[in-house]
């Protein structure tokens, strides 16, 4: 995440965060997106103040943790009223950099644009049953865990939620001119599976998993196993039943050898 900031002043009044990210890289890749930062100052500071929000915001789109870059859309929205990308990348500057010296400023920044948007509803997530999910709006993180209201111009919102573990959730969010939306979220856990082989010289029988019978001895195509620890019994009028608890993890087969006992034998008691 870029954090280091240096401010400077330009024509129109506007502010510009002009440093580049601090991390260094050989990367042609990560060279050219540097290029396209000083560009993007260049064209500010010239008056070209559109172009250098196109620039800024294919930036954010390319890394959405560049905190200057997400700063400078909003700083130079408010200067051509554009009140609504003031606001939402405003915003996203508070959660990435919650701490920043200039954060009061930007909220400030935030109320100003939406007072002359003449917009004032709030969208937010009070609570998702999982601690590590990211909720995003239009793709953007805007909160972890959970998100505490945020204002947005009237319109139709994709809300989007993911946490490890859980099935992902997405939903349209009308929003109206004023009054506050929340969307509890609850997340369906995600289910995962691993395989399982039974390798045996013995043929036929009934092969069941937690009670749920899924063929016949040998398995030597990997069956599809939910993860977690299983009961697999094995039953054949020849051979007393076989039963063991195994341990299934995603997106690994288990390779188990079956050896069963002759239904006419049997171990004496002492």
């Amino acid at each position: 995440m870029k954090h280091h900031i240096a401010v400077i002043g330009f024509a129109l009044s506007a502010c510009i965060a002009v440093a580049a990210p601090t991390t260094v890289s050989a990367d042609e890749e990560v060279d050219a997106l540097d290029d396209m930062y000083q560009r993007a100052v260049r064209r500010a500071q010239g008056g070209r103040i559109s172009d250098a929000i196109n620039i800024f915001k294919e930036l954010v789109n390319a890394d959405s943790e560049w905190v200057s870059a997400v700063f400078n859309v909003s700083s130079l929205s408010e200067q051509i009223g554009s009140w609504a990308d003031c606001v939402v990348y405003g915003q996203r500057y508070l959660y990435l950099a919650p701490l920043a010296d200039d954060a009061d400023r930007m909220r400030t920044r935030i109320a100003r644009c939406a007072r002359y948007g003449e917009f004032g509803a709030t969208l937010s997530v009070p609570e998702v049953n999982a601690e590590n999910a990211t909720i995003t709006v239009n793709g953007m993180a805007m909160g972890d865990g959970t998100m505490a209201p945020i204002l947005l111009p009237p319109g139709t919102y994709q809300l989007g939620v993911t946490a490890n573990r859980f099935n992902p959730h997405s939903e349209e969010v009308e929003l109206p001119a004023e009054g506050a939306v929340e969307r509890p979220i609850t997340l369906t856990v995600e289910l995962r599976y691993g395989g399982l082989t039974l390798a045996s010289e013995i043929e036929g029988g009934t092969v069941t998993v937690d009670g749920e019978a899924v063929g016949s001895l040998p398995v030597t195509e990997p069956l599809r196993v939910l993860e977690g620890r299983r009961l697999v019994v094995i039953e054949h009028e020849d051979y007393h039943t076989w039963q063991r608890y195994i341990d299934i993890v995603d997106s690994r087969t288990a390779n188990i050898r079956v050896n069963m006992l002759p239904s006419d034998y049997y171990i004496e008691d002492l």
